[in-house]
């Protein structure tokens, strides 16, 4: 039988130290959790864009309190790149209808 995708990812994180980028999104919340659950030592990250979002710290502060630990707080590499053009750099030519679905084709 094939192993789930969670079974891979707790056998690669038992019993290790482990390093988290937390966003605070589903994806890095679960990863959050299994790493508490079966790591030996978590710690975890987060890349600030805009420093301050109150959205952003409610998500870091109710995951520092769940998970009993110190979410490091790093300036997004971006900022920098901001800091030397005065904007961020955006995507050339017109961007995609969310609504158009075409770009999914053979994505599983």
């Amino acid at each position: 039988m094939r192993a789930t995708a969670i079974q891979r990812a707790v056998a690669l994180l038992e019993g290790r130290d482990v390093l988290v980028s937390y966003s605070g999104g589903k994806d890095s919340l679960i990863i959050l959790d299994l790493a508490k659950r079966v790591g030996r030592r978590v710690e975890a990250f987060t890349m600030e864009l805009v420093p301050g979002l109150a959205v952003v710290d409610r998500a870091i502060a109710w995951a520092e309190t769940r998970y009993k630990l110190t979410i490091r707080r790093y300036p997004h590499w971006l900022r920098a790149v901001f800091a030397v053009n005065g904007r961020l750099p955006l995507p050339r030519g017109r961007l995609p209808d969310a609504r158009d679905k075409r770009h999914l084709r053979g994505c599983a």
